[in-house]
């Protein structure tokens, strides 16, 4: 008898990555490294390739992605937070419906609703800590000044077996071995720590890539002039840099989303083992992008382009969903919520904001999922490298309007990499004011239903 036939609500495996680019899978485009397993789970499902985060940081992401609520409507705006743990996560409902659920590795606190498993030894900054004692100062300095020391590819002599996200890996498999021999359904989120710097891998992963064959973005200088204050600061005080270090912290990143790649494996392989696959939805996600040296900035939470707010989302349900599908709709992480306990068969609070996915997965609607998806930037710690604003997003436009910097307008269709500023330009100020427009009254919207008014 079959896990399937012994239960009738799905298990649940949420994989959660750390700043990973919505292109950083193999199977979207080329890239300087494999990605077989992201690719497995987009090839038995379906992919969503234009999923935009709520915000390009952490914690802010993390909460919309648990609650289904947008920035404005959760209130956390920077990783310094306080959780309002009346709003419900999908945590919280299929606990109270009966769900195990646990959280595993990294969640930047972020995990209401899952008994939280400690981590294999200490923090996620442990090992590499531990691997590199003359370089702790550089490596876990997040003040802007020190950024570019965190993101060279630095070498650890630690084997494999021994770095964080492994470790976390191996915990959640022994503790799928056990779920399999219960009759109740599980629910579990797995948070990995790659491909977030600092770069520090072992020593397979972090020579995966040449150097020297990295391709630099294209990028000209003069294309600030057009740009925020916040953006060029960013760019002149910290990565006006040399090439060769630049395709460092590059080839540094691609090494990071191979190894997250290898742990994913590690989970997707003990989940057919066990055969639970058929029982199991498989979300993939990463909270927020990274700009690896597109505009000539690195890191994120500086601007609202594709680089920062579009992640991989992939879902996957053997026979539930079907199989190899990549799907262009404007999705947004507060979609997680709603889908996820629609295919638990749960009643989604009114306090979720998202829409669920599963009617469109299955081919059961032919509307446009959304008109436009929206985001927040910036950071007041750092106001005149992260200014503060509000980004809204069409199949065709962006606009970032920011509170006290230059504001941002791209034709998407006719500039996909967001070269040129169009907010100044006569011939697009219809367009301006339709999307400003938007934005200003899906503002109002999401504070009539913040927080605050729903509780």
């Amino acid at each position: 008898m079959t896990h399937s036939e012994t239960r009738q609500k799905p298990n649940v495996l949420f994989i959660l990555t750390d700043q990973q680019r919505y292109d950083a899978l193999s199977c979207h485009g080329h890239i300087p490294v494999s990605t077989p397993n992201f690719d497995r789970i987009a090839r038995q499902g379906v992919r969503f390739d234009h999923a935009v985060t709520t915000c390009p940081l952490c914690v802010p992401a993390r909460q919309s992605l648990l609650t289904g609520q947008t920035v404005i409507q959760h209130g956390l705006f920077i990783n310094d937070h306080t959780v309002d743990e009346r709003t419900p996560t999908w945590g919280d409902v299929l606990r109270n419906a009966g769900y195990q659920t646990l959280s595993f590795g990294k969640s930047h606190g972020i995990n209401q609703g899952f008994t939280v498993v400690d981590p294999p030894y200490g923090t996620y900054y442990d090992h590499q800590a531990g691997a590199l004692p003359n370089r702790q100062d550089q490596l876990y300095d997040w003040t802007p000044a020190a950024w570019p020391h965190g993101r060279t590819v630095v070498t650890s002599e630690e084997p494999v077996e021994r770095f964080f996200d492994v470790l976390v890996a191996e915990q959640v498999k022994k503790q799928m071995r056990d779920l399999s021999h219960s009759s109740e359904p599980w629910a579990l989120h797995v948070g990995f720590f790659y491909p977030h710097p600092p770069y520090v891998l072992p020593k397979e992963f972090a020579e995966l890539v040449d150097v020297d064959a990295i391709e630099l973005p294209q990028f000209d200088r003069s294309e600030l002039e057009t740009k925020t204050v916040g953006q060029r600061n960013m760019y002149e005080r910290f990565f006006d840099l040399p090439d060769q270090q630049k395709k460092q912290m590059i080839a540094g990143y691609w090494g990071c989303v191979a190894f997250v790649d290898y742990c994913v494996g590690l989970l997707i392989d003990e989940l057919a083992r066990l055969g639970m696959e058929e029982d199991t939805v498989v979300c993939l996600c990463s909270d927020h992008g990274e700009m690896n040296g597109e505009h000539g900035l690195y890191s994120k939470f500086s601007s609202a382009y594709d680089a920062e707010v579009r992640v991989p989302l992939v879902w996957k349900w053997p026979r539930h969903l079907p199989a190899g599908i990549c799907d262009s709709s404007l999705v947004s992480l507060t979609d997680i919520m709603p889908t996820i306990l629609d295919m638990t068969q749960e009643h989604c609070p009114e306090t979720c904001s998202g829409i669920s996915l599963l009617p469109r997965m299955r081919g059961q609607t032919d509307d446009e999922h959304r008109d436009f998806v929206t985001a927040v930037t910036g950071w007041h710690e750092y106001p005149d490298l992260r200014p503060y604003g509000h980004m809204i997003r069409t199949r065709t436009h962006k606009l970032v309007h920011y509170m006290n910097d230059t504001c941002e307008l791209y034709d998407l269709e006719a500039d996909p990499s967001e070269r040129v500023n169009q907010w100044s330009n006569p011939d697009f100020k219809e367009m301006r004011d339709s999307l400003q427009t938007m934005l200003l009254n899906d503002i109002f919207y999401q504070t009539a239903h913040s927080r605050s008014s729903l509780l």
